[in-house]
């Protein structure tokens, strides 16, 4: 008999063919839909082309799903245009890769329909219930509010998807997040994201799946569903995922591209936690921008608070997959809708996509469409693009002081290091633009809540075991964590759709030809981000020589003790950082930019983010994990032993060691020539798939 699961086990163990998963199982899972777009795309059609000949077929046309939407821009009276010369070169590369491969679904600008790839992927039904679905880009968890399990990859993934239509993936534990009650006036879902962040930090959900229930959020719109996935990677969570219900049948409703096969976890589900909150305890917060030097200051605070500060803004940006959907200019047009921004602020709307652009003009508000009530208040529209909130086009200018619906605020992505940049909801961006310095929603500024911390209900039998420093979950006892249980291979599913053991790669416990790895390390702190690691200027190329160039150049003094201008090609074979290293974009630039620059291996104390561990593992780059602090200081000498030990100074500290499926993609060279060396990696469709 299957053991109880949760939503996203289920989803893995029907997409990968077996009864039941746990944990730490490691899953060959069909992919039903997989997404990519004009940066990840190009390098992961290439890497496909260079693995599997150029004459390598998609394993299924209808399956793929082409959205340009990072390097385009425009003035959102309908022209669009390249950024560059490399952005057009990029592009021309997916217009051919579409062509010849016969992809069914490409959203260009020609094509009239276009945007925001996560808000076009769900207005165009591929955000499938009951579904695993795979996006070349960290943000393709907001297709979890649909209620499939939905993940972020790097493009050696994806060529491998592209190729096989199969993912590998470590089952992850599951935090079920409840919210009881509705939300207050001028609350959004960016809010409870937010309040996460706040009381868990932004590795307190590392590669965990976060599964949200209760009555606050059955009450949330799918525009609002959307945000609250959306931010599950902010959090460090693998994937989130809301119980698909009648909300869910409505907004897929004549638009989906496959039948609905939705799942709801099983009464006795196993978590390794429930948290709950009650919504009318939260209220409108804000991210402060990363500080210069190190800082134990905190990071959000209510929006009231802040306000009383008198933060004066020079710009308010309404826009990206987080913040640019109908309900997030709907609640920023009751906002505004009776005033007008103040001097000396620009405001800017960048709507997710042009579906998005068309219902601005058509919905309402007191008799008004809420495109002309922005308008009249003094905001400036722009195309649909990621532009701006991933740095590539539209960036703030030096030394403003900004305050945005985006998803992130690491200093030097929307702008220069220079500019400060507050997140914060749509309806709290807004209150800020019409008063000139930050503030809290108008219905919310008088009525600041309580401060709560979440109750939390461990797992007391199955939770995560915890390296020293890492944050414990408000409420949660150091006694009540043990060592995980190790992974285990699960079998995959055959093209008859009976079980068998695949054909692998011989295992090795430990890649004979990459230990040990001597050099100097050079260390870093925690929550070190793809964008610092290798900022978004440098991403024209796939050219880890090139990359190099631009390797670590995100670096401030708050993330480590040494100038970050020591950090040179060829000097550190080894990385050595803090918690979360590699949290962020899915940019498999950062490993291709630590590798030119001649970075072999990287030890993290505590737990690495989950898109940088696949790409470095995919790149046959060990990522390993120190249970324990580390004694070592940038300049030392050492020795890692990848059957893990790290020797320094007269001292062993033990590593996590490469083990099962990691250690056989590092001994092949790298995912792609694993795959080539595995038998019956062509998928078997469910019946019925086109």
């Amino acid at each position: 008999m299957a053991r109880p699961m949760n939503i996203g086990e289920k989803i893995l163990s029907r997409a990968s063919g077996v009864e039941s998963v746990e944990p730490g199982d490691t899953v060959f899972a069909n992919v039903r839909f997989a997404m990519i777009h004009d940066i990840t795309g190009p390098p992961a059609v290439e890497s496909m082309v260079k693995a599997f000949g150029k004459d390598a077929r998609v394993w299924d046309p209808g399956s793929v799903v082409v959205m340009p939407d990072h390097l385009l821009r425009g003035d959102g009276k309908g022209a669009i245009e390249f950024v560059d010369d490399g952005s057009r070169a990029l592009y021309r590369a997916l217009h051919d890769f579409v062509g010849a491969q016969s992809i069914r679904h490409f959203y260009s600008p020609e094509a009239g329909e276009h945007g925001v790839c996560h808000s076009l992927f769900c207005q165009m039904g591929f955000a499938v219930p009951g579904e695993v679905v795979i996006g070349a880009d960290s943000h393709t968890v907001t297709y979890g509010a649909y209620g499939c399990f939905a993940a972020g990859v790097g493009s050696t993934d994806m060529a491998g998807v592209l190729k096989t239509g199969k993912i590998w993936l470590r089952v992850p534990e599951t935090s079920r997040v409840v919210l009881d009650g509705p939300l207050r006036p001028g609350v959004m879902a960016k809010d409870i994201n937010l309040k996460l962040i706040e009381d868990f930090g932004e590795e307190g959900f590392v590669y965990e799946s976060i599964e949200y229930g209760g009555a606050g959020i059955s009450r949330l719109g799918m525009d609002e569903r959307m945000s609250l996935t959306n931010m599950a990677i902010e959090e460090g969570a693998k994937n989130g995922v809301v119980p698909p219900d009648q909300v869910t049948e409505a907004a897929l409703r004549g638009v989906a591209k496959a039948p609905p096969r939705p799942l709801l976890p099983d009464e006795k589900a196993d978590y390794r936690r429930v948290i709950r909150y009650d919504a009318g305890d939260i209220e409108p917060l804000v991210w402060l921008p990363p500080p210069l030097a190190a800082s134990r200051e905190p990071k959000i605070v209510p929006a009231s608070q802040v306000e009383t500060k008198r933060v004066k803004i020079n710009e308010a940006w309404i826009g990206s997959c987080t913040g640019g959907k109908v309900a997030d200019y709907a609640a920023a047009a009751m906002v505004l809708r009776h005033g007008r921004v103040a001097e000396g602020v620009r405001l800017v709307c960048t709507p997710s996509t042009t579906l998005v652009e068309k219902q601005l003009h058509a919905t309402r508000i007191e008799g008004r469409p809420i495109h002309n009530i922005l308008a009249e208040a003094g905001a400036e529209f722009t195309a649909p693009t990621c532009g701006a909130c991933f740095g590539g086009h539209g960036r703030f200018g030096e030394n403003q002081v900004a305050i945005t619906s985006s998803s992130r605020n690491t200093r030097g992505r929307m702008g220069p290091a220079s500019t400060d940049v507050y997140l914060a909801n749509p309806a709290t961006v807004a209150a800020s633009a019409l008063k000139g310095y930050i503030a809290a929603p108008p219905d919310t500024a008088l009525r600041p809540a309580p401060r709560p911390k979440p109750r939390v209900q461990t797992n007391g039998h199955r939770p995560r075991a915890t390296a020293p420093g890492e944050k414990h979950a408000p409420g949660e006892q150091e006694s009540s964590r043990e060592t995980p249980r190790p992974h285990r291979e699960t079998p995959a599913l055959s093209k008859r759709g009976s079980i068998e053991t695949p054909q692998r790669v011989p295992k090795t416990p430990v890649p004979a030809d990459r230990g040990p790895i001597r050099g100097r390390v050079f260390v870093v702190g925690e929550n070190i981000n793809t964008d610092i690691i290798i900022p978004t200027r440098w991403l024209g190329s796939n050219d880890p020589r090139v990359l190099a160039q631009g390797a670590m150049k995100g670096l401030q003094p708050s993330h480590t003790p040494q100038d970050a201008a020591e950090f040179e090609t060829g000097r550190y074979p080894i990385l050595v950082a803090g918690n979360n290293f590699g949290c962020g974009s899915s940019r498999e630039h950062a490993v291709w930019a630590l590798q030119g620059a001649g970075v072999r291996a990287v030890v993290v104390h505590g737990q690495i983010a989950r898109i940088f561990y696949r790409n470095a593992i995919n790149n046959a780059m060990p990522a390993l994990a120190a249970p324990g602090k580390l004694s070592v200081h940038t300049g030392d000498e050492v020795e890692l032993h990848l059957d893990g030990t790290l020797r320094a100074g007269g001292h062993s500290y033990p590593v996590e060691p490469l083990r099962g499926i990691a250690a056989d993609i590092v001994t092949a060279g790298g995912l792609l020539p694993y795959l080539q060396g595995r038998k019956n990696t062509q998928p078997q469709h469910p019946a019925g798939r086109g």
